[in-house]
């Protein structure tokens, strides 16, 4: 509805004669300057959307700016240049002298019109600081004068007896303004159905949604968040209670980031709370504040990872689950911290079975990439023809046994996340050449198709193999190897790092017992000895396949280095069924191969000849008998006795 406040009869006639070429509803109220709040606020309460004024009842009442007038707009009545010398030509008759007292912007070019007529004018714009009562009283005062202005002049100048004229808006000018008043109603009601759709869709999801202005107040919110927060019946903004949300809504309002938080409704009940800043060319930033039901999101997220696992995309590891005190770990640890910080590709390199995938999930896991896929692939487990198409996937019918609609690569399938390629270096060189324009254009192509897909993706790769030799002698592109080679991880290999083989060990006891639902085993003093002096070639992934066998062969009890050694080589040969035995020892730190055969027993020849050889050391003896130093003891005991 457009509600009009006439200050002259004429403006109600012509509003009357209009109303057949306006489409909305006009309500008509006559009204003075000193009455103008208080039928400009009936008609509001009666459902005008636009106000339509003249002169001073506009100026009154945009400086006055009452509550009830907040959102509904203002339209002007037009004072032209003809209105102004029609008023002033009327007051020439009535009076020998004319003073105009008006508002700037029904006089603007009054001295053109001054220059038009020929006629000298006594001109006073009303401002703030202007007292018209004052004025016209001086003015008046012994001289034969006649007011021309608005509504405010006409009304002063009456009251004190004083002849005046009213500047009146044209026809023209009133047609004009009530066309622009149902202009400006049919875009608030566009905007007003355009804003109940919102309401309508925002009222039909199951997360609670919450716009804040640059100040943090909610300015829009759907029904959802105001179950969440118990806030019905809330009529504005501020009054859309977000305590609890306060301190996530500064931060990013202060840092520009988004924040994850988790806050405690007073039902008792847990909410997850996303923060995202919100700006814009044309508007002033914000804050966008999602909230979930934390139950929802747990049985959400158990889906989600239960999707990414069954296809192998998940990190389960992090750098807290690797096992070891030793100072080389210790610092191999503290660069994969600094590194999983920075966006770059890392190159893990380490022998077989020391961890690499470990090390990849944990950098997943501690970058801000985590709540991204995690693809891992092994580049030696698939053909060349294979492993192309799992990479860069391919479009329908590409190839024989193509499926129709095609598949995304592992390079799509781990956007916004991590890619692990482990066995770099079985990469063949033409898949190392499409390796390479991937990692420098950030782009993939699928197998038989033409669209160039925009990736971001982290990789990380992985070798046991001397890369920098490959290089060398031509079996891995030099460009790729340094595209590769931006953060480098060396992982220690188990012998390195002696000290960290009994946590380690007796870690897999413990997880190992569990799984298998067997009795944990435990490790005599001098076992611990003999595992921290074996060389575990195999390294970890050895010492998870000792821990079971372990756990298989002696559940429940102690082990010994006898029984160690039993599980580390099954096919020896004893010469009793008990814990005393003779034979091929494991391969010692040096390398050095054993003196004696694993077909006969140890004399005491062999024992001098071993002391001899080690300079009287038993340890070093031990070793090169291929026995245990506490077996060497026994030995020695026995020939004694």
């Amino acid at each position: 509805m457009i509600g009009v406040l006439a200050a002259y009869r004429e403006i109600e006639d012509i509003v009357a004669d209009l109303r057949g070429e306006i489409p909305e509803e006009i309500e008509v109220l006559p009204s003075r300057v000193t009455d103008a709040l208080e039928l400009g606020n009936r008609l509001v309460s009666w459902g005008a959307t636009v106000l339509l004024t003249r002169g001073g009842t506009t100026n009154h009442l945009k400086q006055e700016q009452p509550d009830w007038l907040s959102g509904v707009p203002i339209v002007d009545i037009p004072v032209t240049a003809y209105d102004v010398i029609r008023a002033i030509g009327r007051a020439r008759e009535m009076a020998t002298t004319v003073s105009v007292i008006a508002f700037p912007s029904m006089i603007e070019g009054i001295d053109d019109v001054m220059e038009f007529l020929g006629v000298e004018l006594t001109v006073t714009p009303i401002t703030n600081d202007v007292d018209v009562r004052q004025v016209i009283r001086r003015q008046a005062a012994g001289n034969d004068v006649c007011f021309v202005g608005g509504a405010i002049t006409h009304e002063i100048a009456q009251e004190y007896g004083y002849p005046s004229v009213l500047i009146r808006s044209g026809r023209a000018a009133v047609a004009y303004a009530l066309r622009e008043a149902s202009r400006i109603a049919r875009i608030q009601q566009l905007e007003r159905e355009k804003h109940q759709r919102l309401h309508a869709v925002l009222d039909s999801m199951e997360d609670g949604v919450i716009l804040t202005d640059a100040t943090g107040v909610a300015e829009l919110w759907n029904s959802r968040a105001e179950a969440m927060l118990q806030a019905h019946n809330v009529t504005r903004g501020r009054d859309l209670k977000v305590e609890a949300l306060q301190e996530a809504i500064r931060t990013s309002l202060t840092d520009g980031t988004a924040t994850d938080t988790v806050i405690r409704l007073p039902s008792g009940a847990q909410v997850v709370a996303s923060v995202s800043p919100v700006s814009s060319e044309k508007g002033a930033p914000g804050v966008l504040v999602s909230l979930r039901d934390a139950v929802r999101v747990e049985a959400l997220e158990h889906k989600v990872r239960g999707n990414l696992r069954s296809l192998g995309h998940v990190a389960n590891k992090r750098l807290s689950d690797i096992i070891g005190s030793s100072q080389v770990l210790r610092r191999t640890v503290a660069s994969a911290q600094a590194f999983a910080a920075v966006d770059a590709t890392v190159l893990i390199l380490g022998e077989s079975g020391s961890g690499k995938e470990v090390y990849a999930q944990a950098i997943h896991n501690a970058s801000a990439r985590r709540n991204g896929p995690y693809v891992a692939l092994n580049c030696a487990a698939l053909p060349e023809t294979l492993l192309e198409s799992e990479l860069f996937g391919y479009v329908g019918g590409a190839f024989t046994g193509a499926t129709k609609e095609g598949k995304p690569g592992l390079f799509e399938m781990a956007h916004k996340g991590t890619l692990l390629l482990d066995e770099i270096s079985e990469l063949s060189p033409r898949l190392q050449g499409k390796l390479l324009r991937v990692l420098q254009e950030r782009q993939v192509r699928r197998v038989g198709g033409e669209r160039v897909i925009p990736i971001d993706v982290r990789i990380l790769a992985a070798s046991n193999k001397d890369l920098v030799g490959m290089v060398r002698k031509g079996e891995f592109r030099e460009d790729l190897f340094f595209r590769l080679d931006v953060l480098r991880i060396n992982i220690p290999p188990l012998r390195a790092r002696p000290e960290d083989v009994e946590p380690l060990f007796k870690h897999f006891v413990g997880r190992f017992s569990r799984e298998l639902k067997l009795a944990p085993v435990t490790l005599s003093p001098d076992a611990v000895t003999y595992l921290s002096e074996y060389t575990w070639p195999g390294n970890i992934r050895e010492v998870q396949n000792v821990v079971q066998r372990c756990l298989a062969v002696y559940a429940g009890q102690m082990l010994t280095p006898e029984r160690i050694d039993r599980v580390l080589r099954p096919d020896r040969r004893y010469a009793t069924n008990d814990d005393a035995f003779t034979g091929a020892p494991f391969c010692g730190k040096n390398g050095g191969m054993p003196r004696v055969s694993g077909r006969r027993e140890i004399t005491m020849r062999d024992i001098e000849d071993a002391l001899a050889q080690s300079g009287g050391s038993m340890t070093k003896a031990a070793r090169v008998l291929g026995i245990h130093r506490s077996t060497l003891w026994r030995h020695l005991k026995r020939e004694n006795s």
